[in-house]
C-alpha cells in the first residue's frame, strides 16, 4: 500500500476571540472592587495614564483661609515637633478606635490545658488532641489517651473534643444522667434523629408530649457545634454596582463608578508611546461599554419587573436569553455582566442574578410562575399550618393547586429540602 502526500487549500470562516476582546469580557465580569483594583493597576503600568484626584471642591477650599484659619499652620507645627523630637509621648489612641483581638479556640483550650496538666508529656499530648479538632470542635478518629481526653472534655466550651454529636450532647448532659433527655441521647439516639415518637414512648415508658417537652426544655439549649463561636468570618461589605433611586417622575439609574480611580490620558510625545496611548483609549472604551451594558440591562429589568423595585411583588420568570435577544447581545455577555453584581433599590440590596428566576410552574390560566414565588407560597402554607396536624406533601400538592400553582409531589419535596423544612412527621407537635 502506497502513501501519497497531497497539498490542498481550503477556505473557511472561523470566529476567534482576540486578546483585546477577551480582556473586555474579563472587565465586564469583574465586580466593582476588583474592577477598581484592575483600573489602578492599568494606571500604574501605563506612563500616559495619570491619577486625577482633583475636584472643584478641593481646589476651591485649598486656599480658603476663611474656612481653614490657621489649622494648617498648627498642623505643620505639630508635624515639625514630632519630627524633631520623636521621643516625646504621643496622645494615646481613642478607645473607640481599638478593636479587641479575637481569641482562637486553640489558645482558649491551651490556656486551660496549661492550668490542668503539670507534666510536659501530658501537655504535649493535650496539644496534639486540641490541634486535631475540626471547625465544629469534634475530635473524630484521632487516637488519644482516654485519661487526657476526658479532662479536655471538661474544658470550656461544653461538649468540646467529642467524637461525634451524640457524645457531644452526652458531655453537656453529664450532670443530668437521670433525666429523660440523657436517656434519649444515650440509648435511643437513632430513633430520636428519625423522630420515631411512638417507638421512643414505648421503650421509655412515657408519653410523646413528655418526650417533646424534654427536647424543648433540655436539648434545645445545648450547643451542637461547640467551636462555632470561635470562628468569626470577616464580614465583606457589599458595594452595589447599580443604584436605583425613586424620583417624582419615576426612577433614576446610576452606575456606581465612585470606587473607580479617576485618571487622565496624556497624548504621546514620542512614537514609542503610541502603544500606551492605544491601550489607554481601549481602557476608556471598555469601561464605557461596561457602563452602557449595565444601564441597558437595568432598563430591561425595570420593564420586566416594574412593580418589584418599589412594592412588595413577586418576580416573573425571566431568562438571560430573553434579555440578550432584546438588547442584541450574546447570552454569555449578559451572564458575564450579571455575575457578582448587586443593585441597590428602595426595597434593599439584591444580587443582579436574583431578577432572573427560571419558570418552574405553569398556572391554571396558562401563565408561568417563577420558582421563587412557588417556594414562597409553600413556605407560607407550612408556616400557617396546625403543628399538631401538619400538612403532608400530598396535602401541600392539593393546596398549591388550589392557589393556582400546580406542583408534583417530588417538586414539593425538592422545595422543602431547599428551604430546610423537615417532613410532616418531624414538624408534628403532640
Amino acid at each position: 500500500m502506497k502513501t501519497k502526500i497531497v497539498l490542498q487549500q481550503k477556505i473557511k470562516q472561523q470566529q476567534t476571540l482576540t486578546l483585546a476582546l477577551q480582556q473586555a469580557l474579563h472587565v465586564l465580569q469583574l465586580p466593582l472592587m476588583e474592577l477598581a483594583t484592575w483600573v489602578q493597576l492599568q494606571i500604574e503600568e501605563n506612563p500616559l495614564l495619570q491619577f486625577d484626584d482633583s475636584s472643584e471642591s478641593d481646589l476651591a477650599s485649598e486656599l480658603d483661609f476663611t474656612l481653614q484659619g490657621f489649622e494648617v499652620l498648627q498642623h505643620l507645627d505639630d508635624t515639625f515637633i514630632q519630627g524633631a523630637f520623636p521621643d516625646l509621648p504621643e496622645d494615646p489612641p481613642s478607645s473607640e478606635n481599638l478593636v479587641p483581638a479575637s481569641l482562637s479556640l486553640h489558645h482558649h483550650l491551651m490556656g486551660q490545658a496549661q492550668a490542668v496538666f503539670s507534666s510536659s508529656s501530658d501537655l504535649a499530648h493535650a496539644e496534639q488532641i486540641i490541634g486535631h479538632l475540626d471547625r465544629q470542635g469534634f475530635l473524630g478518629d484521632f487516637k488519644a489517651d482516654p485519661s487526657i481526653l476526658s479532662k479536655i472534655q471538661e474544658f470550656d466550651p461544653p461538649g468540646i473534643a467529642a467524637r461525634d454529636l451524640q457524645e457531644c450532647l452526652l458531655i453537656q448532659l453529664r450532670s443530668q444522667e437521670s433525666s429523660l433527655a440523657y436517656r434519649l441521647v444515650a440509648h435511643y439516639f437513632d430513633d430520636l434523629l428519625q423522630c420515631r415518637w411512638t417507638s421512643l414512648a414505648k421503650n421509655l415508658s412515657t408519653t410523646i408530649p413528655d418526650i417533646q417537652q424534654a427536647l424543648r426544655r433540655e436539648l434545645s439549649s445545648l450547643d451542637f457545634h461547640p467551636a462555632s463561636k470561635f470562628h468569626s468570618s470577616p464580614s465583606i461589605p457589599i458595594i452595589p454596582d447599580i443604584i436605583l433611586d425613586q424620583t417624582d417622575s419615576g426612577y433614576q439609574i446610576k452606575i456606581n463608578d465612585d470606587p473607580l480611580p479617576r485618571f487622565t490620558l496624556t497624548p504621546p510625545s514620542a512614537p514609542d508611546l503610541n502603544p500606551y496611548y492605544t491601550s489607554g483609549k481601549w481602557m476608556e472604551q471598555v469601561l464605557l461599554r461596561r457602563h452602557d451594558i449595565l444601564t441597558q440591562i437595568m432598563n430591561s429589568l425595570l420593564q420586566k419587573h416594574p412593580e418589584f423595585f418599589f412594592e412588595a411583588a413577586s418576580l416573573r420568570p425571566l431568562s438571560l436569553h430573553q434579555i440578550a435577544q432584546e438588547l442584541g447581545l450574546h447570552t454569555s455577555t449578559i451572564a458575564r455582566a450579571v455575575k457578582d453584581k448587586y443593585i441597590a433599590c428602595p426595597r434593599g440590596i439584591f444580587p443582579l442574578k436574583h431578577f432572573f428566576p427560571h419558570a418552574s410552574n405553569i398556572k391554571e390560566d396558562g401563565k408561568t410562575i417563577s420558582h421563587l414565588a412557588a417556594r414562597q407560597l409553600l413556605q407560607d402554607l407550612i408556616a400557617a399550618e396546625d403543628k399538631k396536624k401538619p400538612f403532608s406533601d400530598n396535602a401541600l400538592v392539593r393546596l398549591m393547586a388550589e392557589a393556582g400553582i400546580p406542583c408534583a409531589r417530588r417538586t414539593i419535596a425538592k422545595y422543602r429540602r431547599a428551604l430546610h423544612i423537615p417532613t410532616a412527621s418531624q414538624r408534628k407537635y403532640y
